[in-house]
């Protein structure tokens, strides 16, 4: 009988000790799994709540919009537009321009962050990620319109529709023309885009402060390291030679000012914009 209550003692030990490892293995394992399928987001997620979230109810996040944040981690304008997903993924359905933007002396300046249209699609991917054509056009419609027919999801519509856009989205410059026309504006382009860039005439100052005079927008294609491959539209050039520009990605470039030199060997193509 002593011999069976040893026994049995002995179990429950065994027991309570296998229970106790398996009570720290089990959420160790499962940190494991976490840190593997999500990264620096699960590191992130041990000092931030919005990370935790994500991980936490993933099933509301695609992984093409986590994707985002993979990209580039150290950018957190990048993770708040994906943390933000399931709470304005569907924000086009209502948006609105607002009064200053209609009404603008100057160009409007908007972004393809802007949850009013950012989780939309251009072609294969989102408007925050490959919509700069989009948004540019929309800033350019704006000052010259002033009303909300033209908006950055559809032009994105109007140039898919049209065979406009690139393999994963975002619209050829070389129809870039094409598209203003259909969309109601008068456009004179200027093309210097070439095969090597070294070779590229340059583009006076002078030939951009034109059509700014004009009244104008001048919508511009830039390639190379300081905008990458993208548009925007240059919204002041000065006889100092200095220039502003509405840039789409960068609130912090918008707000700069530019040294027309700096930037004019990437600028591969303009487009003098005006309404008809």
């Amino acid at each position: 009988m002593r011999n069976n209550k040893k026994a049995i003692a002995m179990g429950v030990t065994v027991f309570a000790f296998v229970t106790a490892v398996m009570l720290i293995l089990i959420p160790i394992e499962n940190k494991r799994k976490t840190y593997e399928k999500y990264g620096e987001l699960a590191v992130f997620a041990e000092t931030d709540e919005r990370a935790e979230y994500i991980i936490k109810n993933s099933d509301e996040y695609p992984e093409s919009v986590l994707k985002v944040y993979y990209e580039d981690t150290e950018d957190m304008a990048d993770f708040e537009w994906v943390y933000n997903y399931p709470f304005h993924k569907d924000d086009y359905m209502t948006m609105t321009f607002t009064e200053e933007e209609l009404n603008s002396e100057n160009v409007p300046a908007l972004y393809m962050y802007d949850p009013r249209w950012s989780y939309e699609k251009i072609g294969g991917a989102y408007i925050k990620v490959d919509g700069c054509g989009a948004v540019s056009i929309t800033m350019a419609a704006l000052y010259l319109n002033h009303n909300s027919d033209i908006d950055p999801v559809k032009v994105a519509q109007v140039a898919e529709y049209n065979d406009f856009l690139g393999t994963i989205g975002g619209i050829l410059t070389k129809h870039i023309a094409q598209l203003l026309e259909i969309l109601g504006f008068e456009t004179v382009e200027h093309n210097y885009n070439c095969e090597d860039m070294t070779q590229k005439e340059t583009i006076p100052l002078q030939d951009i402060q034109a059509v700014l005079e004009k009244d104008h927008v001048c919508l511009v294609a830039m390639y190379g390291d300081t905008f990458g491959g993208h548009a925007m539209i240059i919204t002041e050039a000065n006889d100092d030679g200095t220039i502003r520009i509405n840039d789409p990605a960068s609130e912090e470039n918008t707000e700069k000012v530019w040294n027309y030199k700096d930037i004019e060997p990437e600028l591969i193509c303009y487009w003098d914009v005006s309404a008809k």
